[in-house]
């Protein structure tokens, strides 16, 4: 009994210690550490990849990087607002306006390159162009509808669309580059948008429709789409922004520099030339942008089907008989080119946009200004050897004068 007792009485150590609540080690939390170490490095590696890939994965979706330039057509189309005279083309039209009002009009350009390239997407009313038309005596108010990256078939989509809305301006002055023809007719975000555009609805017709219209075209609604667009924006310039510096970091790139002269900020022509070492910083990274857009557009001709150069002259016949059968004038500025880009293009391309626009004169009543190889542009005439820079712009404009008809 008493061994019983004392069995009874003694504590079991063994049973004590299993019963202690047990302990968290650091051990324990090592393979969580592991694991979200490893899903860091595969999310970050994958991006590294995707970045390196190509250097078009830094760009933004066309429908984003559309919609601020379209949204300002749409506010045109919707307002009271008319115009008598309207541009109409790609880059190589909206740059160099904006560059003119830069220049002569001391227009003020965001410092940052993102803001100063969205600031020439969404510019609109050019004032030194309308100051050049009243000194000629035909008092014209040109707004601009052009659209960066657009392609013909982009601007004859504009140009139904003033005629569905019944804003036919007077004149139209429509700037056309060969590159705007290479480009393969699509489904674009550009004409898409455009498409979806409704001056109006017949409720008889098509009732459902016709609510949905009203609500489409309410400010609130439009407003919220564009809201919902700026934060889709925002996410993408995040996203762009870190891959690129994820590739950046790469050992293969660390030695070559992507940083690219911002062309649509303060022209040279405001450049301090006492900065001797800074202007010749610039020149030398002007000089190596060039020749990467030169190499790339001789890829981009070298490319090009002699197809879509035929269809993208039927479009622009297209745009040219709509709007001279609804009384404009219209003008197809044939936009130049540096000598330095000339070489680039294939004989079989300029021979074809020749012949398109040979039969575009003979066929309607419109007035072409052929610059395309006009030896009066030198070098210094363009920022990156095929876009115009302001004073050169000014020049062009000048010389279209004599076709411009005076404003009733």
């Amino acid at each position: 009994m008493s061994d019983v007792a004392e069995l009874i009485a003694r504590p079991d150590t063994d049973s004590c210690e299993t019963s202690k609540p047990h302990r968290t080690t650091s051990g324990a939390r090592y393979p969580r550490f592991v694991i979200a170490f490893a899903l860091a490095v595969v999310t970050i590696g994958l991006m590294w990849l995707q970045a390196r890939k190509t250097e078009d994965r830094w760009r933004l979706p066309e429908d984003l990087t559309s919609y601020r330039a379209i949204s300002r057509i749409e506010d045109f189309l919707y307002s009271n607002e008319s115009a008598d005279c309207v541009l109409l083309g790609s880059s190589l039209m909206q740059g160099p306006a904006h560059q003119m009002d830069i220049v002569f009009e001391d227009l003020k350009v965001p410092p940052k390159e993102g803001d100063a390239s969205e600031a020439m997407k969404t510019f609109t009313k050019s004032k030194h162009l309308k100051k050049v038309f009243e000194h000629s005596g035909k008092n014209y108010s040109p707004i601009s509808l052009s659209v960066v990256s657009s392609s013909v078939a982009d601007n004859a989509e504009i140009t139904r669309q003033l005629i569905n809305f019944k804003k036919t301006p007077k004149l139209i002055i429509v700037g056309v580059g060969l590159r705007d023809l290479c480009s393969e007719i699509h489904d674009s975000p550009v004409r898409n948008r455009l498409r979806a555009l409704q001056p109006e609805r017949k409720w008889a017709c098509d009732p459902i429709a016709g609510i949905t219209a009203k609500i489409e075209l309410s400010k609130s609604v439009r407003s919220l789409k564009r809201q919902w667009l700026e934060v889709c924006w925002q996410l993408h310039v995040c996203k762009t922004y870190i891959a690129k510096k994820l590739w950046l970091l790469s050992p293969v790139t660390t030695k070559r520099s992507w940083k690219k002269q911002n062309y649509f900020k303060a022209p040279k022509e405001h450049a301090d030339t006492s900065k001797g070492s800074a202007n010749e910083s610039q020149d030398n990274a002007n000089a190596s942008r060039t020749s990467m857009m030169l190499r790339n557009y001789q890829r981009y001709y070298t490319l090009a089907k002699n197809e879509s150069v035929v269809a993208q002259g039927d479009q622009l016949r297209y745009l040219v008989k709509s709007a001279t059968d609804n009384g404009a004038k219209v003008i197809v500025v044939i936009m130049p080119v540096s000598p330095e880009h000339m070489t680039a293009i294939p004989p079989r391309l300029t021979t074809l946009f020749r012949d398109s626009i040979t039969r575009l004169k003979a066929d309607y009543p419109v007035v072409i200004a052929d610059q395309f190889s006009n030896a009066d542009y030198s070098e210094s005439d363009f920022g990156d050897s095929i876009h115009l820079t302001g004073a050169a712009m000014d020049k062009l404009f000048h010389r279209l004068l004599p076709d411009v008809p005076p404003a009733k």
